[in-house]
Order: C-alpha cells, then sequence, then structure tokens
C-alpha cells in the first residue's frame, strides 16, 4: 500500500469543491491525481464530469481515462519523462454514485432490505404513509426516509437508469398504486411483492384498463426475488437483494412469468 500525503493540498480546493458537489448530484466522472516526484515532488488534482473528459487529455490518454469510467476500477500509470527522466504518475479514480434503491414501504419486508441492500452498495430510500415505520433508527444508517403519499412520491420522483424500485407495501391497492407510478419510468428494476395470483391480479387490470402493455408489465419483476423457496423476512430480502445484484452485475433480462392472466 502507499499513502500520499500533500501538505499543498488546499492548492487542489476548487476541484475538491466541484468534487464534493458532483458526488451530491450523484454525477459520474473521474479524478486525476497527477504526481510529478522531479526535480521537487509536485500533486495535481482534476475533476471531469463523465462527458466532459476532454479529448486531448494529458498522459495516460482519453481512452485509458475512459477505460477505467467504464471498468469502474481505479488505476495508476506511470511513465518516465523522456526529457528529464522524471517519473510521472497519475492515479485514475473513477467517481461512481452508488445505485439508489427506493423501498415502498417500511414494514418488516422494507426493514430487512433496507439493510441487506445497503450492505452491498445501494444508496437507500424508504417511503411510507405511516409515520411509524419511516422512523431513522429502523434503518441503516444514512437512509433516507420521507412520510407521506406514496404513489405521488414515486410519480414526483426525478427517475433515472440507476434507480431500482421495490414495492412491498402493506397491501395490494398500495403496490398498485405505486406500481402505477413507476411502471413508465426508465428505471434498472422494478419489483412488486406478491402471490402469484395477487400479480395475475393486477397484471390483467393494467394491461385491461390501458395503465401499461404486456410489454411494460414484463419489466417487473413480480412475483419479486429469486427463486430460493424463501420463507421468513430475512430470507425474502436475501432473494431481493440476490435478484437486485444480479439485474445491477449482470444486466440480467426478466423471464415474466408464464400466468399472466387468470382465466
Amino acid at each position: 500500500m502507499r499513502i500520499l500525503l500533500d501538505p499543498t493540498a488546499a492548492k487542489q480546493r476548487t476541484s475538491y469543491a466541484q468534487l464534493a458537489q458532483a458526488i451530491q448530484q450523484r454525477q459520474r466522472g473521474v479524478v486525476l491525481t497527477t504526481i510529478c516526484s522531479k526535480p521537487i515532488m509536485e500533486v495535481t488534482s482534476q475533476w471531469f464530469p463523465q462527458e466532459t473528459v476532454p479529448l486531448d487529455a494529458a498522459f495516460p490518454g482519453v481512452d485509458k481515462i475512459r477505460s477505467c469510467l467504464a471498468n469502474e476500477t481505479p488505476q495508476l500509470f506511470t511513465k518516465n519523462s523522456q526529457k528529464t527522466d522524471d517519473l510521472i504518475e497519475v492515479l485514475v479514480e473513477p467517481v461512481i454514485p452508488k445505485p439508489l434503491l427506493v423501498i415502498a414501504g417500511g414494514g418488516h419486508i422494507g426493514q430487512a432490505l433496507a439493510l441487506q441492500a445497503s450492505l452491498v452498495g445501494f444508496d437507500i430510500t424508504v417511503i411510507d404513509d405511516r409515520a411509524e415505520f419511516t422512523y431513522p433508527v429502523l434503518f441503516p444508517e444514512g437512509t433516507k426516509t420521507h412520510c407521506g403519499d406514496i404513489q405521488k412520491y414515486i410519480a414526483d420522483l426525478p427517475v433515472e437508469s440507476d434507480f431500482y424500485i421495490v414495492i412491498v407495501t402493506r397491501g395490494h391497492k398500495l403496490d398498485a398504486e405505486a406500481l402505477q407510478a413507476c411502471i413508465h419510468k426508465p428505471t434498472a428494476y422494478i419489483g412488486m411483492i406478491g402471490s402469484k395470483r395477487k400479480v395475475s391480479l393486477i397484471r390483467k387490470n393494467f394491461i385491461e384498463s390501458g395503465l401499461a402493455t404486456e410489454e411494460e408489465f414484463d419489466r417487473v419483476h413480480a412475483p419479486i426475488g429469486l427463486e430460493i423457496n424463501a420463507v421468513t423476512v430475512p430470507e425474502i430480502a436475501t432473494s431481493i437483494t440476490s435478484q437486485l445484484i444480479a439485474v445491477r452485475r449482470k444486466n440480467n433480462t426478466h423471464a415474466p412469468s408464464s400466468e399472466k392472466v387468470l382465466p
């Protein structure tokens, strides 16, 4: 392990401020830390949003920088200057916002899911219309909670492609309302808890009423979670978390249930 102690870090204040703002705004980008070791060690830090990495970027060059971003992996590049034999090192650090998991329903399953999903790298937001199920003490540190109209909150959510929505409210009606609010949004994942019968009924209603097409409903992971014969609340949360990981890491395509509507 090598540790950089930079007593001149105050010079990089502008870059650090830009980085802090980008993190708050869930913006992808890259930090380039360049170290020139001779004749006097000099350290510079630069922040670039993903879309503004310059085509004429200095060593290691735009292709390697973009490769680090695409792979979401930091990498150290080194070279010796041909003129002065100075060693130049550049640490390329991708800044990738954690995917956001919105959990509709702060009950036992929502609480267990928040805990497990936070451990595997998701930012968590929990929405419930019951204040007692949005107490921060029920959820992992850093979880954002909101008490209010679930359907309106999800409908007003400025969804991005790295958003995951799990619907585990206290009843079928609320589940359907929450699903209606997000089924057309360009999310990475939508999952809704429920038995095959419940899912078939909601699917039939959505399609016959024009709330969604068959293709749009096929995006919904319902019944939710990987099939691991889960029974207990922690097991159900594990099956859902596993499915979130599968979608995130493997670009897993969802095979819709064969039971689409009730006869």
